[in-house]
């Protein structure tokens, strides 16, 4: 399930950039399958760092996420076209990425989702208990 939509890299765009980004065919409409395949691309590489804290695919539209993810694919845009991208768009990938650690680190967190449980697991035995029913019995 996509949870990251055109619209949403659409929007971050300015109308002319977009065009000259993304509209192979000249029709002076952004190519759905360009974006589609920038989108999907950004989906997988966030969540394969996600996928150590969260489930993944992601179910639901969480506002970190998908701030991170338009951010990388604005600048996958523009590396399809093998055009360097402006200062601006250098430094929110620099940033989507550098949160990206921040998540994977458990040092930041998505609001909308869970991260996935994990149990602890002691590696004491019956045998290492301090405290037996026989040595309480006498207290």
């Amino acid at each position: 399930m996509a949870w990251l939509s055109n619209g949403d890299i659409e929007a971050r765009m300015e109308e002319q950039t977009l065009l000259s980004l993304a509209d192979d065919d000249g029709d002076l409409s952004p190519d759905a399958n360009v974006l589609d395949a920038v989108r999907a691309d950004a989906e997988a590489l966030v969540e394969g760092h996600l996928s150590g804290r969260y489930e993944v695919p992601l179910s639901v539209a969480d506002k970190v996420a998908v701030e991170i993810a338009t951010s990388i694919a604005i600048h996958r845009l523009y590396l399809r076209k093998n055009l360097e991208s402006p200062q601006h768009v250098k430094d929110a990938f620099a940033q989507a990425v550098t949160m990206l650690a921040r998540i994977a680190a458990g040092e930041a967190h998505l609001a909308l989702v869970a991260p996935v449980g994990r149990a602890l697991r002691s590696s004491l035995t019956r045998a290492d208990r301090e405290f037996t029913r026989d040595s309480l019995e006498s207290h």
